[in-house]
Order: structure tokens, then C-alpha cells, then sequence
């Protein structure tokens, strides 16, 4: 989930009555352990924080990275250290 307000550009500010300027989440990537995962180049607003849903089974442990641009080349990343699951593990060796 990314903290953002993603405006389309088609909402309208209710005191002035003007369009409000799009700005919104366009590029998307999500690593792990160095290697990538998912990339997503959008052209249009998602939602405002907009959520990514996807699985995928750590074979090691390592970082699971996720870096976003917005439209005014705004640049947001986090990281967090995944481990693999015990039975995944298992099953792998």
C-alpha cells in the first residue's frame, strides 16, 4: 500500500471549481534479494493509496523492495527482510 493522493485529473476542487492537476503513482517496481519481481507503469490514477496485491514464495531469505515514481518525479521506496517459510523451504531442498 502506498500513501498517496493520486488525483486523476478529472476531480474538481470544490471551492474554485477548477480541475485539480493529475498526480498519481505511474511507475511501480518490486524486487527481492537484488532480482525483480513485478514492475507496473501505469497512465492513469490507481486509487487514492493505491494497493498492489501479488504472491510469491521466498526460496531465501533477503529483501523484499518496492520503489514508486509519481508524476512529479516524486521518488518513494521501503524494504523489509523476508524470510522463507519453513514448509516452502522444506520442500525446495
Amino acid at each position: 500500500m502506498i500513501s498517496h493522493p493520486n488525483n486523476s485529473g478529472l476531480q474538481k476542487d470544490q471551492l474554485t471549481g477548477l480541475h485539480i492537476p493529475a498526480h498519481f503513482v505511474r511507475e511501480i517496481a518490486v524486487s527481492y534479494a537484488g532480482k525483480p519481481l513485478l514492475t507496473a507503469e501505469t497512465t492513469f490514477s490507481l486509487s487514492e493509496n493505491p494497493s498492489l496485491r501479488f504472491y510469491f514464495l521466498p526460496r531465501e531469505k533477503g529483501e523484499l523492495k518496492v520503489e514508486a515514481v509519481d508524476t512529479k518525479d516524486q521518488r518513494f521506496s521501503t524494504a523489509l527482510e523476508v524470510a522463507p517459510h519453513q514448509a516452502s523451504a522444506q520442500r525446495t531442498q
